[in-house]
């Protein structure tokens, strides 16, 4: 097996249907694949989408889950102020918490964050654990606080400030993926061009100043999950995340042949792993 570009669903997958959940802040574009189980929700990463997490709807419906991605407020298809003072890992949390009452109720939902969404999905199980029947974080270390950090948001701010959404895509973004992305090369630029730019602005600097969350997650007691790819490492390498695993005592499943998105570049291992410990979380 070898590398594969990213899975891109340009229509919704069979089954799923487009919805719309009405925030205390704002409407937020999101998508359902109801298998007639238990929710889970998945929160995109900071150049992703709702769209990003469709290759993994089939399967999770047919395990038997309520499978929901959404866009979060200023992302994508989601309206949203431009001021970033309304985009913290905070605020985007409490909109979260308002994710999770409306798909389930009072059910403990399983929890899925990619990258960013993880900082996110971190922050809504700390608040409240009794929400959150799984964790899984999936291609998201501990924190942003290393040197290359550092240098990624000097440089990636620069871009912003001065270029603009456009103009960072065009620069930035090639250096971040591999080349022959297609189809999903062309929907991350468009995605970035109608994100709000507050929201670009906002979280950028705000998932830097988040802590080493590890040991107050495991304090928790919420069943979690670490999953990765194989490839890359420009964020946290393999070990980082291994080492994470370790410290929250939690399972870990490194995806073969993926990089950065293993939901978009091998969905069929990445929707094996997350049903094979959802179940094994017990979870009713």
């Amino acid at each position: 097996m070898s590398y594969r570009s990213p899975v891109m669903h340009e229509s919704l997958p069979p089954g799923a249907e487009r919805r719309v959940l009405r925030l205390s802040r704002g409407d937020l574009a999101a998508t359902r694949c109801d298998g007639g189980g238990d929710p889970v929700v998945i929160v995109p990463g900071y150049f992703g989408s709702k769209e990003d997490f469709w290759p993994l709807f089939p399967g999770l419906a047919a395990a038997g889950y309520d499978a929901w991605s959404f866009d979060q407020l200023g992302q994508y298809d989601s309206g949203g102020p431009d001021d970033p003072a309304h985009y913290t890992v905070d605020l985007l949390a409490r909109d979260l918490n308002e994710v999770l009452a409306h798909v389930g109720g009072d059910r403990p939902v399983h929890l899925v964050g990619h990258c960013l969404g993880g900082f996110i999905a971190r922050t809504l199980t700390l608040a409240t654990p009794e929400r959150v029947a799984s964790l899984t974080l999936l291609a998201c270390g501990p924190a942003l606080h290393g040197r290359r950090h550092r240098m990624m948001l000097h440089g990636y701010s620069g871009y912003l400030k001065n270029g603009g959404p456009h103009d960072t895509v065009s620069r930035r973004i090639e250096k971040m993926i591999l080349e022959g992305a297609g189809p999903w090369f062309a929907h991350t630029r468009d995605k970035m061009q109608r994100a709000k730019f507050g929201f670009l602005w906002g979280m950028a600097h705000s998932a830097c100043d988040e802590p080493d969350r590890t040991a107050e997650l495991k304090a928790t007691g919420v069943p979690m999950f670490v999953l990765y790819g194989s490839i890359g490492g420009r964020l946290w390498s393999r070990r980082d995340l291994a080492d994470m695993a370790g410290q929250l005592g939690a399972p870990s499943h490194m995806v073969h042949d993926s990089a950065h998105h293993p939901a978009m570049e091998q969905p069929a291992d990445t929707t094996e792993a997350l049903v094979r410990f959802f179940a094994g979380t017990g979870a009713a």
